[in-house]
């Protein structure tokens, strides 16, 4: 434990990162700040929908970031939602009829068919009749969007 602190206590501090050397090979150990970056970049996208690559710069350089640095925070994102999820690992089927049913109701969240379509396969690869079992709720809830 004490190599470790020693390492820590040696090394240049970035914001939200720690370099340290482990077997060779630079690790990078977030801290509470990168969990904080990306709500500072979800927010930003959130009240900037589909911005310019320079206005994206220009938030980087407002928060003290390197412009590629950055982009490479904002791709971790979009791989943590696109990656990421229960269909990761599934090795089942998906019936046919559920994924186009996932896909009509979670085009609420998105206008992207294909994630709509990642949502949809998240849900029913955790349950099968994930939709049926929505739409009938739904219905004993009196709602009847979808």
């Amino acid at each position: 434990m004490s190599d470790y602190l020693n390492i820590l206590k040696k090394t240049e501090l970035r914001p939200n990162k720690i370099k340290i050397k482990e077997d060779n090979e630079v690790v990078l150990l977030e801290q509470d700040g990168a969990k904080d970056l990306s709500d500072k970049i979800i927010e930003w996208f959130t009240a900037n929908p589909y911005p310019k690559d320079d206005a994206v710069h220009a938030f980087a350089q407002e928060l003290k970031i390197d412009e590629h640095e950055f982009e490479g925070h904002i791709y971790k994102l979009l791989s943590a939602i696109l990656c990421e999820g229960r269909s990761k690992d599934f090795k089942g089927s998906y019936d046919a009829k559920q994924i186009k049913m996932g896909m009509k109701v979670e085009m609420e969240h998105t206008t992207v068919p294909k994630v709509a379509e990642k949502i949809s396969k998240d849900h029913l690869a955790e349950i099968a009749d994930y939709y049926t079992r929505l739409a009938k709720m739904e219905s004993e809830a009196g709602i009847t969007k979808h």
